[in-house]
């Protein structure tokens, strides 16, 4: 394909170019991710028959891992010494489904801002999986080093690729102190300026369902509430109660609770003022979900308590919805974050971390999703550090989705030096 553009010094090759105009080109919202899957997997093993020429050639190990019972799977692809200091790598391979947008499942160059990039899943995160791929086919991986990129599936949805890979055997045998995890997952949005964000921090998320029941007859009762009026007690009381609690907390003031539904659609409240609920969320940062359920739980109880809602016949429930992530934090200060901030300098010019946009499989990676223990805990090692730097784009999960060109470049440089230069020294100093 021919997508002309005057700077050349930013284009990707004509190989890169192609590979993520395929990837954009399959279709692949969470549930659907056969095909994607299929192509990663043919890629690779292109590569392992001699068809895809590299410099010198390192044999890849590729393994298909089940997930579920539907026929899906991850795909887990290592190159590099067995024995080696492991880099780890991670990219979800779904997308959210695509709506009635103006983009395709097609790469496209918008004409009015050359550098841009247009498809369906293009910046979330078909980008940072080319980004991978060119890194698995074309990287010298040096002695000493292990690369292992995973390609997971349904992080748009549930997790559950996440969750499978946390049982995949081939991470028993890794040491905490001798592992990085690094994703080019979506960082920053917007200006060019931000390429060198480094996300070493995410918030985490629960959401709950609050359930109120009252007795047939409430409704005509004076000063005793129904159902619905109860539930809009406890909204009122859980927001205000959280309000105080984020204004005296220091170190608090990132976290978020929101409502995330009440009444929807083919709900089981609706038209019952015997019966009503909501659903709400809270992003944590200094809070784990376990915390947060029993705040919340807490909370509850005590307005029960002090309206009497027990002698009123007035019942209520407060239960965790899946998927949960709690919140993950790397010490950017340890030898090997240094060697990350090195090459982020050296490549983008800048180093700034930030917190990421929103949780996001690498949390269930530090500390595990549904029920599944993460890294941190199966390793012994709760300071392995976890860090994504991505592409610049802006709109993902709309019809008007896009990422830099140039930004895609850079990034295949930065990883392509994090493992051949940065990692090697940071080995040998140790």
């Amino acid at each position: 394909m021919t997508l002309e553009y005057e700077n050349p010094e930013a284009r990707l090759t004509s190989n890169q170019f192609e590979v993520l105009d395929s990837l954009v080109g399959i279709e692949s919202s969470a549930g659907n991710e056969h095909e994607i899957i299929d192509y990663i997997r043919g890629r690779m093993e292109q590569y392992n028959s001699g068809e895809i020429i590299a410099q010198k050639f390192q044999k890849l190990n590729i393994v298909t891992q089940a997930v579920g019972n539907e026929g899906r799977s991850n795909l887990i692809v290592e190159k590099g010494d067995p024995d080696g200091f492991v880099v780890m790598l991670y990219a979800h391979v779904d997308t959210v489904p695509r709506g009635n947008w103006e983009n395709k499942y097609k790469l496209a160059r918008d004409p009015d801002h050359p550098e841009h990039l247009r498809g369906v899943g293009v910046y979330d995160m078909k980008a940072g999986i080319m980004v991978l791929m060119d890194i698995l086919e074309k990287v010298d991986v040096p002695k000493g080093i292990k690369i292992m990129v995973v390609f997971g599936v349904d992080e748009e949805k549930d997790s559950r690729g996440l969750e499978a890979f946390l049982d995949y055997e081939g991470i028993q045998n890794l040491r905490g102190n001798n592992l990085l995890i690094g994703s080019p997952e979506i960082a920053s949005t917007g200006a060019p300026s931000a390429l060198g964000d480094v996300v070493d921090r995410r918030r985490g998320s629960f959401k709950s369902r609050v359930v109120i029941n009252a007795p047939i007859g409430h409704s005509c009762l004076d000063d005793v509430p129904n159902a619905i009026e109860a539930d809009r007690e406890v909204r009122n009381h859980l927001t205000a109660e959280f309000t105080r609690v984020i204004n005296q907390g220091e170190g608090y003031s990132s976290e978020r609770l929101k409502e995330a539904g009440q009444f929807p659609p083919k709900s089981p409240f609706a038209n019952n003022p015997n019966q009503a609920g909501c659903d709400l969320e809270h992003f944590l940062v200094r809070t784990s979900v376990a915390q947060a359920l029993q705040w919340q739980q807490q909370k509850v109880s005590e307005l029960s308590s002090s309206k009497k809602w027990r002698e009123q016949g007035i019942t209520h429930s407060v239960s965790a919805v899946p998927t949960a992530y709690d919140y993950y934090a790397t010490d950017t200060s340890s030898p090997v974050m240094e060697a990350v901030k090195n090459c982020a300098m050296g490549t983008f010019g800048r180093c700034n971390y930030v917190l990421g946009l929103s949780p996001a499989d690498t949390n269930a990676l530090a500390y595990g999703v549904h029920g599944k223990q993460g890294l941190r805990a199966k390793l012994g090692g709760s300071n392995i550090p976890i860090f994504e730097t991505g592409p610049v784009g802006g709109n993902f999960h709309e019809g008007s989705e896009w990422v830099s060109e140039s930004s895609i470049a850079k990034l295949i440089e930065f990883y392509k030096k994090l493992i051949t230069c940065s990692i090697p020294k940071f080995i040998e100093s140790r």
